[in-house]
């Protein structure tokens, strides 16, 4: 288990965390949110003002970094260039002094692996740009280190090849202590078995990376986990977990309450953001009241054809009001069913399907 208390380090604020042995875990934030200080600071290489680092129990804070047993891949790595793939991916064996032959096994078996197979001689010159980000997972992984570190290892990849590396990924990374830092939602909930969102150098919301996509505690956390409506209002009735909300545009939805700490419990009146994916909205060509259910009046503006699926912007309540637009995803395959630009529509989703968080502008009361 890795243990973080309390740690102060450059942009990083009173960060505690907790990794569980055998996890993958990503850190989420965008760029200089403090994702590759607080790698530095369990490798090693930067030091915390204030808390605690604990791996396995021990503390690590004064032990040098090549006795932690870490292994890291950061964004500015580079394989030996007067090496092979293969002296690059031994070289940490070469370095404890494993003998040749069992070094030689471990390597070929580690570039099986990485799907380094039959370039063991090739000069990283040699190689393109993904394999040489697998050759440097791979040296990181040979010693078999109690905990990896990876900083944004697919950044700046096209799309196939990025798809193909994360697959790969999550196989050499499968059973291992991982902590994985990235901006991109898509690399965190594919490779994760949970997600820390970082926001102002603390730990926002911290859970599965299903809990997070659909039930995020506030705008910036289901934000940072992908595209996401965000619908002003007011609510003006409570259910145990479930609310009524008036939009600013005029309909009436329903949604499921994000979590509220004790000290701050939701209140009927209060202003609130009602949250909802995109592919969670369902559009029909008929009036609200024929879709029944918690059906809003709408109005279809525009339709955008992106291959595997469509793109709808809707006006919630017919006429354009702040606060009123609503974009919606649906597979190509459904088709248009009869829905055309200037029609006027209904929208509705499930209230489990969408969450109702604080605005961003409005603290906690």
């Amino acid at each position: 288990m890795v243990r973080l208390r309390n740690i102060r380090s450059g942009p990083l604020r009173c960060l505690s965390l907790d990794v569980q042995a055998g996890e993958i875990l990503t850190v989420l934030g965008p760029r200089h949110s403090g994702k590759t200080r607080l790698l530095m600071v369990l490798a090693g290489f930067a030091p915390a003002k204030a808390g605690e680092v604990l791996l396995g129990g021990r503390p690590i804070a004064r032990t040098p970094p090549h006795r932690r047993g870490i292994g890291v891949v950061f964004r500015r790595d580079a394989l030996f260039g007067s090496l092979s793939v293969a002296g690059n991916v031994g070289f940490p064996l070469r370095a404890r002094g494993v003998g040749r032959r069992e070094r030689q096994a471990r390597v070929a078996a580690m570039l099986e692996a990485a799907g380094l197979g039959g370039l063991a001689d090739r000069r990283p010159r040699d190689l393109d740009r993904v394999q040489r980000r697998r050759a440097l997972l791979a040296r990181a992984l040979i010693g078999a280190p109690d905990l990896l570190l990876l900083d944004e290892p697919l950044r700046g990849l096209e799309p196939a090849p990025r798809a193909a590396l994360r697959e790969a990924m999550r196989e050499l990374c499968r059973g291992r202590t991982v902590i994985h830092a990235s901006a991109d939602a898509t690399d965190a909930l594919a490779l994760s078995d949970r997600v820390a969102v970082l926001a102002g150098g603390a730990i926002a919301q911290l859970g599965a990376p299903e809990t997070l996509y659909t039930a995020p505690s506030s705008a910036a956390v289901a934000r940072s986990l992908g595209e996401i409506n965000q619908l002003p209002g007011v609510l003006t009735a409570i259910e145990e977990d479930t609310a009524s909300v008036r939009l600013a545009c005029g309909p009436l939805a329903e949604a499921t309450l994000a979590d509220a700490a004790p000290e701050t419990p939701w209140a009927v009146g209060q202003p609130c953001l009602l949250l909802v994916r995109p592919e969670r909205v369902a559009v029909a060509a008929v009036s609200a009241d024929e879709l029944g259910g918690n059906a809003l009046p709408a109005a279809l503006r525009e339709i955008v054809h992106l291959g595997p699926r469509l793109r709808l912007r809707i006006t919630l309540g017919m006429t354009p009001a702040e606060g009123s637009e609503l974009i919606v995803d649906r597979p190509a395959v459904a088709g248009l069913a009869g829905l055309s630009p200037g029609r006027s529509v209904a929208v509705a989703w499930q209230p489990a399907h969408a969450c109702v968080v604080r605005p961003e502008s409005a603290p906690a009361r």
